[in-house]
């Protein structure tokens, strides 16, 4: 069965087709590492510049119960949103990546 691969990604003014392309290209890279087929995970709501940031998160934090693993994008950390899926997933044994300049790192 394919795994289930969350991507957590910052759009930082991004359009709807460069947040497609990215997204597409940090999922191939995700498969590439873990060397099989996945299952995309991907929780298109704006981040805290949304009228309601809290609820954002809880949709996110369902479709990351679920997965397999979690990629974060790179500049993940500089959003207070992504920081907490970060600790859940990491608080819950789930598999985390790192994507930074076109590569995926396992984070240990």
């Amino acid at each position: 069965m394919a795994k289930k691969i969350f991507i957590a990604m910052p759009k930082n003014g991004m359009n709807r087709e460069e947040v497609q392309i990215k997204l597409r290209n940090i999922f191939s890279l995700a498969e590439k590492y873990l060397g099989e087929k996945g299952l995309l995970f991907f929780c298109d709501v704006e981040d805290e510049h949304s009228e309601r940031p809290i609820k954002n998160v809880f949709t996110a934090l369902e479709q990351l119960i679920e997965a397999d693993c979690i990629v974060f994008a790179e500049g993940y950390e500089n959003f207070r949103s992504y920081r907490l899926e970060y600790f859940c997933a990491s608080e819950y044994g789930k598999k985390i990546l790192l994507e930074h300049g076109n590569e995926i790192q396992e984070v240990y």
